[in-house]
């Protein structure tokens, strides 16, 4: 939606790069994690806006 309805090229990719650094740290949300210990869904929120802040 940021990318094509609103035309935030920019925004889109940051928060793309920061879903590709959470999943590539192993922050994983319980759909995902399989064995692993997964993050809530507010807990992986954080993260992304941790690395999106990061940019």
């Amino acid at each position: 939606m940021l990318r094509y309805s609103l035309g935030e090229e920019d925004a889109a990719r940051a928060i793309e790069t920061a879903v590709s650094k959470a999943l590539e740290a192993g922050e994983l949300t319980a759909d995902l994690a399989g064995n692993a210990t997964p993050l809530t869904t507010s807990e992986m929120g954080d993260k992304i806006a941790a690395y999106v802040s990061e940019a």
